[in-house]
């Protein structure tokens, strides 16, 4: 799945109608936002994780990343893959 072009988005019918879009093409019931929003949300949601981590424990122990739920790993996709890019040494 791409992520929403919301710079081209003029209003929110636009945004609403690529919505509808993206579930139609999904074939899903539900889309969670770090699927909707990727890859921002999960970096986001990485960010957090790793400044929580590295001010608690610092480098003294390892971020383990561990998604529950009934998806599809989308959160910890990104989230891994964020870290993966930007802080391959954590």
């Amino acid at each position: 799945m791409n992520p929403l072009p919301f710079s081209t988005f003029a209003n929110e019918a636009e945004y609403r109608r690529a919505i509808s879009q993206l579930y139609a093409k999904s074939g899903s019931a539900w889309l969670t936002p770090v699927e909707i929003f990727q890859p921002y949300y999960a970096e986001a949601i990485g960010r957090s994780m790793l400044q929580r981590h590295l001010r608690l424990y610092g480098m003294s122990e390892p971020l383990q990343v561990l998604e529950i739920g009934g998806g599809n790993g989308t959160a910890a996709a990104g989230i891994l893959g964020w870290l993966n890019q930007w802080h391959p040494d954590v």
